[in-house]
């Protein structure tokens, strides 16, 4: 099991636990990044430009937003959230999650670069924790951790890296004749 001495960083799989003061707190995080999806959607309806390449993009926004809560809960049902690399887990989740929702408003337009940042920003703090906690259970490859990687961060940067809305994969303004919504 554990080295004398050393910390519990996994979860046993039997004991059921509640969730932490951190856990809790990066839930509020997510509840005020719902808070910016809904304001975009809203500001969207205001101004007479919902239409389904504007839903579609708010669609995908939350998608990643929504992504990064269920992982975050799952893995910090595994990780134990009071050791060291799941307080580092949870904070830099938070961290990302934070940025990911203040760049919600424009996040197919001036922040798309943000938002895809802090998207790979949290994906690279996974990747660590994982090699982490990998040193406590020994089986399993590496190799999934780095497909999860490569697979789930080149679309958002690539998507942020051009300016293209078809491209993009939804039609509709192009970025240069958006309004700045705030």
């Amino acid at each position: 099991m554990d080295e004398p001495g050393s910390e519990r960083r996994v979860r046993e799989e039997t004991i059921w636990r509640r969730a932490t003061i951190l856990e809790l707190f990066f839930d509020l995080v997510f509840v005020f990044a719902l808070n910016r999806i809904s304001g975009r959607l809203l500001e969207d309806f205001h101004s007479g430009g919902l239409g389904f390449s504007e839903f579609a993009k708010t669609l995908l926004l939350f998608l990643g937003l929504w992504f990064m809560w269920q992982t975050t809960a799952a893995l910090t049902s595994r990780v134990h959230p009071d050791s060291r690399p799941g307080q580092f887990f949870v904070f830099s989740s938070m961290a990302g999650a934070t940025v990911m929702a203040v760049s919600v408003p424009q996040g197919f337009e001036e922040r798309a670069l943000v938002f895809a940042g802090a998207w790979v920003a949290v994906r690279i703090s996974r990747l660590l924790v994982y090699f982490l906690v990998r040193q406590v259970r020994t089986e399993g490859s590496a190799l999934p951790g780095l497909l999860s990687l490569a697979g789930s961060t080149v679309p958002w940067i690539a998507g942020a890296l051009v300016h293209d809305p078809l491209l993009r994969g939804v039609s509709g303004r192009s970025s240069a004749g958006s309004t700045c919504r705030g």
